[in-house]
């Protein structure tokens, strides 16, 4: 809050109060955003797993990639830092899957889901920023 102190010989003090507050809430907002951001991103992460798998069973658009399972069993998420994580498949013969090779065509599990859900995916982790930046204001 902006305060006249004094008033003296034509010079005004001017004080200024809650400052330190004010700062003290901008942080903890850019904390709540930083961990809805993380949270968010996990989230739309693992709807994106499942999406993946969905596809490689047969459930989507995508050729189906099952012969024995191990490829949608295979599907896990890592974290690479903050707000960061990767879907992916630890099976070498799933960037074949994707891309294709001369004997087979690309099944573009993750690539199609992607384009299929992003929208989706940006939704949750907005979602997931607002409701944490929500729970800081109470």
């Amino acid at each position: 809050m902006v305060q006249v102190a004094s008033s003296k010989g034509g010079l005004i003090s001017i004080e200024i109060k809650g400052v330190s507050e004010t700062i003290r809430r901008i942080r903890q907002s850019a904390q709540d955003v930083h961990d809805g951001m993380d949270l968010g991103v996990f989230q739309a992460s693992t709807v994106y797993l499942g999406e993946v798998q969905e596809s490689a069973i047969g459930n989507r658009a995508e050729p189906k990639s099952v012969r024995t399972g191990t490829f949608a069993n295979t599907i896990d998420i890592l974290k690479l830092g903050e707000s960061s994580y990767q879907v992916f498949s630890a099976v070498k013969y799933s960037i074949y899957l994707e891309y294709g090779t001369t004997k087979i065509s690309p099944r573009r599990h993750f690539r199609n889901s992607l384009d299929r859900n992003r929208e989706y995916m940006n939704q949750i982790i907005a979602d997931a920023i607002r409701r944490k930046l929500e729970s800081g204001q109470k």
